[in-house]
């Protein structure tokens, strides 16, 4: 997600990574000023191999892949991807992931 942030964004502007505890989840977010996504790709942005029209693209260094194993493994720890976007003004891609309530040994 950071890494999309960075080559989807132009340079001198901000990134911003934040987290927060919501309820029983925390919540990780990166959020870029970049080209943003259109609402009619952003359903299909978690799928393997899947690209954003190449006009809304700035360059071909992606395969398609990162969305969907940030997906993956998310899902795996019982989290929950999302992302909100306008065409132009950025995106914030993030997860929630429940908190583990484990109590930690002491060493």
């Amino acid at each position: 997600m950071l890494d999309n942030a960075y080559k989807f964004s132009p340079e001198d502007t901000d990134i911003i990574v934040g987290s927060i505890k919501d309820n029983n989840k925390i919540k990780i977010w990166v959020k870029d000023e970049g080209i943003g996504i259109p609402e009619k790709e952003i359903e299909n942005i978690w799928e393997r191999f899947y690209q954003v029209e190449k006009a809304h693209t700035p360059s071909d260094r992606s395969s398609g892949l990162g969305l969907a194993i940030v997906k993956n493994i998310i899902e795996k720890h019982e989290g929950k991807v999302y992302v909100k976007s306008q065409p132009g003004k950025g995106s914030e891609f993030g997860f929630y992931l429940p908190v583990c309530h484990k109590k930690q040994e002491k060493y």
